[in-house]
């Protein structure tokens, strides 16, 4: 069936604008949602990373403290501490910081303790572990 000529024609744009509102809303909280979890997944891998440093950092003043056995054996006495820093530069770790304390328990084992701490961003974190050198204990050392 013909319409006759006088007859207005549908509009159908209204329907059409509001379609394309909707959809637009829909895209904006699409990107607010996918936004907030990648500022999470940001500072997540923020954390992870500083993690990582701080683990680094203490592995490499456990190794000095191997390493350097006979000196800081020598250098610490029984009624006294023996402090020492440690440079964390080669470590290309942006402020970083180590710090030891060998107290001697007997002749031939030291008390270290170490202190290590770092900042990334926003964040900072510090560490403190405690152990026998060589090891007296029946746990086993910590891995080197």
């Amino acid at each position: 069936m013909k319409r006759p000529n006088n007859t207005p024609r549908p509009n159908n744009r209204g329907i059409i604008f509001i379609a394309v509102m909707i959809l637009l809303v829909m895209a904006g909280l699409m990107m607010l949602l996918m936004t907030k979890s990648s500022n999470h997944i940001g500072s997540q891998s923020q954390k992870m990373a500083l993690d990582a440093n701080l683990n680094n950092l203490q592995l490499s003043a456990m190794a000095w403290v191997k390493q350097n056995y006979p000196a800081l054996n020598t250098n610490t006495t029984t009624d006294n501490q023996h402090t020492f820093t440690l440079d964390a530069a080669p470590l290309n770790i942006k402020k970083a910081t180590i710090k030891g304390i060998a107290t001697r328990i007997d002749d031939s084992h030291l008390k270290i303790k170490l202190i290590v701490a770092c900042q990334r961003r926003q964040l900072s974190c510090k560490k403190t572990i405690t152990y026998t050198y060589p090891n007296v204990s029946s746990k086993p050392a910590p891995p080197l």
